[in-house]
């Protein structure tokens, strides 16, 4: 009978290694879950990708939302012969041309009020009602109650309220301490009015809270003026133009069309700062060199997604993916189209300097590049050719136009905001596709798991059971070896005693 090599396992009746054969069978069993493994970490890599190019295309899509608009390429700049007294800012409704601020005759402030000096900011003024009211608007009223009638206290239940003021407390030395009252509004019909009712039964005098009202009045009993004007409600006066005009802010924009005149400080007569309006070729240049860039990015991602490498056979997560290549296709189609019903100058982004990238052997990757002379020569020589490249263009934009024309940033536009529905877009859907593919194999992978184990489980115990066939066969085979011992001691005793025969 062959003898069987002991492999270690000295307490086994069958010298055999169990654990380790189990384990090598059990690793067969794996199988299964470590090809369905394979396969979820590849469709998570897919969706992977899908989720970045989700990212890459919503960049696409914020790059594309001003071109998509004709009133983007009316942008105006604007500048100010003296920024340090008067700045301007300019919409695409401004008019090129210049105009003259003659004069900043005086800036609009907001109406200050200021107390009395108190002795600290913890000192009790006085309990009852304040009444403000900010020049024709509502009357706010405001309980001073015994738990709130300290000054900071006061302070407080003024600026919650919303009243249209803002109250602060200045620290004038160690024993001096005074509330502010400023309009939150400048112009000179927004005056601050604090009417008082006092706990005291005294709602004139300088005690309690009445040290706090201010009802200026040409009636001499309710002319009570406790707290002291320190800058008085004021509107801006400018000269424009040979113009003059009075508004409540020292924010002016219907002076100039479509212009923004914010009056830093007040000017000498005939200081005449010129306020220059012009076509902002380069912001408009910007935005177009910002969705080239956001375009060849999403490129570039569609591209490593769907690389293979011949020479290591590595292949990008979506090589082969029909919706992928759906996305490439698509995207590259339309920058490389004519705008339907477009007439010259421009017809496409070719026209105007916008071309795909190319190597050496004359081959593109689908990026593209900006030929920037030529972008700014067509912007300067009519911004509008330009922008109807890009734009949806119909009568009600451009009142010269009769047949309305979908640019390559609003076709654009519409086909990516397509692919990135929540609910019902390619990149949704996909999404959701991949995930339930990944859901469904872990399912199947705890299926098979609990199959493993289970058949581990069986393994060791047809082992087992071997071992106890094995034990007891070892244990026969122990006590024949001792009979058939004794058998063979007896033998050799009973010839060792033979009588010997004697010769005659």
């Amino acid at each position: 009978m062959p003898q069987i090599a002991q492999t270690g396992f000295s307490g086994s009746p069958s010298k055999l290694d169990i654990s380790s054969i189990v384990q090598k069978l059990v690793s067969i069993e794996k199988r299964p879950i470590d090809a369905a493994r394979r396969k979820q970490t590849s469709i998570t890599a897919e969706l992977s990708s899908f989720s970045a190019l989700r990212v890459s295309l919503s960049g696409l899509v914020a790059a594309l939302t001003p071109l998509k608009s004709l009133s983007s390429f009316h942008s105006k700049s604007v500048s100010s012969s003296d920024s340090t007294r008067v700045t301007a800012t300019a919409n695409s409704s401004a008019i090129v041309g210049a105009s003259t601020v003659n004069q900043v005759v005086q800036r609009a402030q907001s109406h200050k009020l200021q107390s009395a000096p108190y002795a600290s900011n913890a000192e009790v003024i006085g309990t009852g009602t304040l009444k403000i009211k900010v020049g024709e608007g509502q009357e706010t009223v405001i309980n001073i109650d015994r738990d709130h009638q300290s000054l900071s206290e006061i302070r407080d239940k003024i600026n919650v309220a919303n009243a249209g003021v803002t109250a602060s407390i200045l620290r004038l030395n160690e024993a001096e301490y005074q509330l502010l009252l400023q309009a939150s509004e400048s112009g000179e019909k927004n005056t601050i009015r604090v009417d008082v009712t006092d706990s005291d039964g005294n709602h004139n005098d300088l005690s309690g809270l009445s040290q706090l009202r201010y009802t200026p009045s040409t009636d001499p009993q309710s002319d009570v003026q406790n707290l002291t004007e320190t800058q008085a409600a004021q509107d801006a006066i400018v000269e424009i133009d040979g113009s003059r005009f009075s508004r409540s802010t020292n924010t002016i924009s219907d002076a100039i069309p479509g212009v923004t005149l914010t009056l830093l400080k007040e000017t000498e007569q005939n200081a005449n700062i010129a306020i220059n309006v012009s076509t902002s070729a380069a912001a408009v240049k910007a935005q177009i060199e910002s969705f080239v860039n956001a375009y060849n990015i999403v490129i570039k991602e569609l591209n490593t997604a769907q690389a293979f490498n011949p020479e290591t056979g590595l292949k990008g997560p979506l090589l082969g993916d029909g919706a992928a290549r759906a996305i490439t296709n698509q995207l590259q189609s339309l920058v490389r189209g004519r705008v339907a019903g477009l007439k010259s100058p421009h017809s496409s982004v070719v026209h105007i300097g916008i071309t795909s990238n190319v190597d050496e052997a004359l081959k593109t990757d689908g990026t593209l590049k900006i030929d920037s002379g030529k972008l700014e020569a067509a912007l300067q020589a009519d911004p509008l050719a330009v922008g109807r490249v890009f734009a949806l263009v119909n009568s009600t934009v451009d009142p010269t136009v009769s047949t309305t024309t979908s640019g390559i940033a609003d076709q654009m536009f519409k086909s990516v905001s397509a692919l990135l529905r929540p609910k019902t877009g390619e990149i949704a859907l996909k999404e959701k596709g991949l995930k339930g593919s990944i859901a469904a194999i872990e399912d199947e992978v705890q299926k098979l798991g609990r199959k493993v184990e289970e058949f581990e489980t069986r393994t060791r115990d047809k082992f087992a059971k071997l071992e106890g066939v094995l034990e007891g066969i070892a244990g026969v085979g122990s006590g024949l070896s001792s009979q058939l011992l004794q058998i063979s001691n007896l033998l050799s005793s009973l010839r060792t005693r033979s009588p010997r025969r004697v010769s005659t």
